[in-house]
C-alpha cells in the first residue's frame, strides 16, 4: 500500500513538472518572439533616421543611433541564445509520466530526477540570459529617450514620431524582460509563509502604483481585509500585477473605479479586484491564464500577457486558485483564494 502511494505521489510530481516545463518553454518562445519583433522596430526606425539629411551630418544624433544599433545586435545575440536554450531544454523534458502501474518506483524516481534537472537548467539559463539583456535594453531606451530631446529630431515631426516609436519599442522590451525575470524568480523561490496583513499589503501596492494613476481620476475602494498566511514578497507581486492590470484596462475611462475586497469562508479567503474598465467576453475567461494569452490586441494596452500567468503561478503555489468574471465594456473582476491554515 505504501509503495502504491509513493508511486502515485511520484506520478503526480512528474506530471506537475512536465506541465511546468512546457509552460516555461512556451514562455521562452513568447519572449524570444516579442523581443525579435521589438528589435525589428528599433532597427527599422534607427536605419530610417540615419538617412534623414539633417541627421547625416549631426554627430550627437548619429552617435546615439550607432549606440542603439550596437545594443540591438547584442540583444539579438542574447535572444538567439534564449531560443537555443529553450530548444535544448524542451527536448530534454519529453519524459513519460509512467502511467503504467507496472512502472517501478526506481524508474519513476529516475524520470523525476531527469525532469528536475532539466527544470533547473532551463530556469537558471533563462534567468542568466534575462539578466544580461537588461544592460543593452537600458542603453536602447536611454539613447532613444535622448533622441526625442535633440533639436535636430524635435524640429522634424516625422523624426519625432520615429524616435517616440523607438522609445515605445524599447519600453515594451524592457517590461517583457522584467516580467520574464519575475516569473522565473517566482518559480524558483521557496514559498515561506507568515501571518501578514492583506490590507497593509494592498495599500502599500496602491501607493507604489500612484505614478500610473497620475493625471487620472481614480477612485479606490479598499474594504477591510483580513490577515492571511502567505509569502509576503510573492503575494505582493500577485497583487501588484492585478492592480496594475486594473489601472491599465481602465485607462480610457473618464473616471476609474477600482475595488478590492475579501470574503472569508471556513476553509479559505477569497480576494477580489474589481474595475470598471473595458472588460472581456466571459467565454474568454479560461484563456486568461494560459500560455500568456493577450485578449486585447489594442496597442494602447501594452503588455505580453504574462502578468496574469505570474498571478496564477504564485496563487497555485500557495494552494489557492484564480478565476475571473467580466462583461465587455462593463469592467472585470479577478478573484484569488488562499487556504486558511489550521
Amino acid at each position: 500500500m505504501e509503495n502504491s502511494s509513493t508511486k502515485q505521489n511520484l506520478r503526480e510530481r512528474i506530471a506537475e513538472l512536465q506541465m511546468t516545463n512546457r509552460m516555461l518553454t512556451d514562455f521562452a518562445a513568447l519572449v524570444s518572439h516579442d523581443l525579435q519583433s521589438g528589435l525589428r522596430g528599433v532597427g527599422n526606425f534607427a536605419a530610417l533616421l540615419k538617412v534623414v539629411p539633417e541627421i547625416e551630418s549631426d554627430l550627437p544624433t548619429l552617435t546615439s543611433l550607432n549606440t542603439i544599433q550596437v545594443s540591438a545586435r547584442k540583444v539579438k545575440c542574447l535572444t538567439d541564445e534564449t531560443r537555443i536554450g529553450r530548444n535544448n531544454a524542451a527536448s530534454s523534458t519529453v519524459v513519460s509520466a509512467g502511467e503504467d502501474d507496472q512502472t517501478g518506483t526506481d524508474a519513476l524516481q529516475r524520470q523525476l530526477g531527469e525532469l528536475e534537472s532539466s527544470h533547473r537548467d532551463l530556469a537558471e539559463h533563462a534567468c542568466s540570459v534575462a539578466s544580461e539583456l537588461r544592460k543593452p535594453l537600458h542603453h536602447i531606451l536611454s539613447e532613444s529617450q535622448l533622441l526625442t530631446l535633440l533639436p535636430v529630431i524635435t524640429a522634424n515631426p516625422l523624426c519625432t514620431d520615429m524616435a517616440s516609436r523607438m522609445c515605445a519599442c524599447a519600453k515594451q522590451m524592457q517590461r517583457l524582460v522584467e516580467d520574464y525575470l519575475s516569473f522565473f524568480h517566482s518559480e524558483r523561490q521557496e514559498v515561506r509563509t507568515a501571518r501578514l496583513s492583506l490590507e497593509s499589503l494592498v495599500q502599500l501596492v496602491r501607493h507604489e502604483l500612484e505614478p500610473l494613476a497620475a493625471n487620472r481620476q481614480v477612485n479606490w475602494k479598499i474594504h477591510s481585509l483580513p490577515e492571511v498566511e502567505a509569502d509576503g514578497p510573492m503575494l505582493r507581486q500577485a497583487i501588484l500585477n492585478l492592480l496594475s492590470n486594473a489601472l491599465k484596462y481602465t485607462r480610457k475611462c473618464s473616471e476609474t473605479s477600482i475595488e478590492v475586497g475579501a470574503r472569508i469562508s471556513p476553509n479559505e479567503v477569497t480576494v477580489y479586484v474589481r474595475d470598471n474598465g473595458i472588460g472581456f467576453d466571459s467565454q474568454s475567461a479560461p484563456h486568461l491564464f494560459r500560455k500568456f494569452v493577450r485578449l486585447h490586441q489594442d496597442a494602447a494596452f501594452e503588455g505580453a500577457g504574462i502578468g496574469l500567468v505570474i498571478v496564477q503561478h504564485i496563487i497555485h503555489r500557495h494552494g489557492g486558485k484564480v478565476y475571473a468574471e467580466a462583461t465587455p465594456d462593463r469592467g472585470a473582476t479577478f478573484y484569488f483564494t488562499l487556504p486558511i491554515r489550521r
